[in-house]
């Protein structure tokens, strides 16, 4: 997904799961988050709507980083939607912080209305 008047993309993975890579899947992703080095701080929001079996997880990363906000989305029996937002620029949050607002208003309504094709 691509924001070129705001030098922003989503970067998004999808990956087909099982009972026996989704430990695995799930844990890269995680740590993908996590291994941001001038991050001070992660906030993990999660997602829940059972009735689309649509479960996900929202990494919110404070600093000046390369990705600050980061989610996951899955049904936990087939699929694995992964997104990373990225900006072509020095990450500097306080540069960034309306563009990031308005990108993170994006992502929650894309995450509320995420829905499986099966």
């Amino acid at each position: 997904m691509n924001y070129p008047q705001l030098g922003a993309q989503i970067y998004c993975t999808y990956f087909s799961i099982n009972k026996e890579n989704f430990r695995t899947i799930a844990e890269e992703s995680r740590r993908l988050a996590y291994v941001q080095i001038k991050a001070y701080g992660i906030r993990e929001c999660t997602f829940d709507n059972p009735s689309h079996n649509v479960y996900g997880i929202v990494y919110e990363v404070e600093g000046n980083v390369a990705s600050p906000l980061q989610f996951v989305l899955t049904d936990s029996v087939r699929s694995f939607f992964r997104g990373a937002l990225y900006f072509n620029a020095d990450p500097n949050r306080d540069s960034i912080a309306p563009v990031l607002t308005y990108i993170d208003n994006d992502i929650q309504m894309l995450i509320e209305s995420f829905r499986w094709e099966r």
